[in-house]
């Protein structure tokens, strides 16, 4: 019963925390909370308040007893879709909206402990009311992962620990028409609800004027039941996709701050390892590096702007997701990716300022645009083995706006 309670309740934060291709390195956020998002989502490094929980626990730090933190994001993307020379189609899903909070509570001089509910990944599009013509079977997918995450962190001069249990709750839903052009016909099996578990691990040290932090997140298994293997089934893929599990893949973070005056300069450096997670490995996804770079400035006791930059050299759908291949196979994976998974964004600029209203409470925002990325693949809307392959166009952009209140006591 408890179980069942602790499950309804995530659901019913997801249920508003429904992403779809937003401001993301492959399907996860660049950032959990507006200081992180201005700067580029990094932090590794640069203790940001309950912030802190998921980019390194070793810096769920507080000069005040308790810290509470709520916000609330607003996503706008926009996917387009079609064949070249065809029909191309708008994705319906561009506005959403997800929550998070989280607190920390200083326990004594050198333990805290923290708590937090973030919406952290996503991805998908709608293209149910797209033309028949299009060859976009009418898809739709939809994938949200919330992650809980309780956390306790030590300090003791310069050196600084900290370790999450990491519980995320995951839903996905996938539906397609392929009517139009074959045999297969409709399918939606609805949505799919599933819990997996990891640990989070930090370690922080500062160094003269530098603060060094290391981050890992443990890979989390999330098993989909009726969604892949139907899917596969259907486009004759079998061979290649036979489970429904998606693993959010493991993640290794190096970062490095500094603090001076009124400036703050913030840099990280992620691994991210989609090409030995189940799922992402099936459908080809590559390993993705990626850079953020952070800075602030403070005016005075009221104001601090913080502006980034977020690179990765790649997106995951690069040349094993991505290529012109003869294989059988190699035509609907490339549709599944490029069309209903278009999680192709590379880079992100963003900005961001705090207001400090009073000693108690402050109001922080971030705005993340990514500029337009355009991807091609070769696929077959009349079905595997077919000679007529059309090669695909996805175009993705993402704007974002974050809002905060922190209240420290």
């Amino acid at each position: 019963m408890k179980h069942l309670f602790f499950k309804k309740g995530l659901a019913s934060l997801a249920l508003l925390a429904a992403l779809s291709a937003h401001a993301t390195n492959g399907d996860n956020l660049i950032g959990y909370g507006p200081i992180s998002q201005a700067m580029g989502g990094s932090g590794v490094a640069m203790g940001m308040g309950p912030e802190s929980i998921l980019k390194n626990p070793a810096l769920i730090q507080t000069p005040n007893q308790f810290e509470f933190l709520f916000s609330g994001t607003y996503f706008s993307p926009t996917v387009t879709s079609g064949f070249q020379g065809g029909s191309q189609q708008t994705s319906k899903a561009n506005t959403f909206l997800i929550p998070s909070v989280a607190f920390i509570n200083k326990i004594n001089d050198q333990y805290s402990f923290g708590l937090g509910a973030y919406g952290v990944s996503g991805l998908g599009v709608d293209y149910r009311g797209a033309d028949a013509n299009s060859g976009l079977s009418k898809m739709s997918t939809s994938l949200s992962l919330m992650k809980f995450a309780p956390s306790l962190a030590y300090s003791n001069e310069n050196l600084k620990v900290g370790a999450s249990l990491a519980i995320m709750y995951g839903t996905l839903a996938i539906s397609y028409d392929r009517a139009p052009n074959t045999s297969v016909g409709s399918e939606s099996p609805g949505k799919s609800e599933t819990l997996g578990y990891g640990v989070d691990l930090g370690v922080a040290y500062q160094l003269n004027d530098y603060l060094i932090g290391l981050n890992y997140q443990s890979a989390i298994s999330m098993t989909y039941d009726y969604q892949l293997k139907d899917a596969a089934s259907d486009f004759q893929i079998t061979s290649e996709i036979n489970s429904d599990t998606l693993t959010q893949p493991d993640e290794l973070a190096l970062g490095v701050s500094r603090q001076w005056d009124s400036w703050g300069m913030s840099l990280d450096y992620r691994m991210i390892n989609w090409a030995n997670a189940t799922g992402y490995k099936e459908f080809g996804w590559d390993n993705q590096t990626v850079y953020a770079l952070g800075g602030s400035y403070k005016f005075n006791d009221v104001h601090t702007l913080r502006f980034g930059y977020n690179f990765s050299p790649n997106s995951p759908l690069g040349q094993k997701a991505i290529e012109n291949s003869t294989s059988s196979a190699r035509g609907p994976i490339n549709y599944f990716n490029l069309v209903g998974f278009p999680a192709t964004s590379k880079s992100h600029i963003s900005v961001g300022v705090t207001h400090q209203f009073s000693k108690g409470f402050s109001l922080d925002s971030a705005l993340v645009v990514s500029p337009e990325e355009s991807t091609t693949a070769l696929f077959d809307a009349d079905g595997p083995g077919s000679t007529s392959a059309m090669t695909y166009k996805t175009t993705h952009a993402e704007t974002n706006l974050t809002v905060a209140g922190r209240w420290t006591f």
